[in-house]
């Protein structure tokens, strides 16, 4: 009846392929999931939840959940995702997702949420021309705010990472558009 009735620490929530084709669930437990098998080892823990207003011209409440997943198999993989809910006809429904690439040194948070200004920034690697895939020289700085209804970006930057500040790395003049944020 409520988004913050929500007990996104013990959820099971559905997993889609990229076609929006349902292909399985993610069972939560704790705030934790942990699926191992002889080929890779994967976990996914829930970091934090907000709750949102909704706009004036919708009534529903929404939260903002944001996670954090490792997946080791033949190689590693690290990132986060921002996912916004919301209850609508007594039913969770997810209306947004933002995911990132934290597989490199930030040297600060990769993500952050000021409920004071609704300002969601990101932290996404960004490789350049020549990194290793253990390397990244340079983190796109993404920020979103809320505006009732979903997250907008409204604005990019791209920054050397720590790995890359040590390494003496600099941006190349133009830069390649891999590694972003997507929504």
């Amino acid at each position: 009846s409520s988004i913050r009735k929500v007990d996104f620490r013990n959820l099971k929530f559905p997993v889609f392929d990229a076609s929006g084709k349902r292909v399985g669930s993610t069972s939560f437990k704790n705030g934790r999931y942990h699926h191992s098998d002889p080929e890779s080892n994967y976990s996914e823990e829930l970091d934090s939840i907000f709750y949102l207003d909704g706009s004036s011209s919708s009534s529903r409440d929404s939260a903002l959940v944001l996670y954090s997943w490792f997946d080791v198999g033949g190689s590693s993989s690290q990132g986060g995702t921002a996912q916004v809910f919301t209850v609508s006809d007594g039913h969770l429904r997810s209306v947004q997702t933002i995911g990132w690439d934290t597989h490199f040194q930030a040297g600060q948070p990769t993500d952050s949420f000021d409920p004071a200004t609704n300002a969601l920034v990101i932290r996404s690697a960004h490789y350049v021309p020549g990194d290793a895939h253990c390397c990244v020289s340079a983190m796109d700085i993404v920020t979103f705010r809320w505006d009732g209804v979903r997250f907008i970006q409204t604005g990019i930057q791209t920054e050397l990472s720590a790995y890359g500040k040590s390494e003496g790395k600099t941006l190349p003049k133009k830069l390649p558009q891999i590694g972003r944020a997507h929504v």
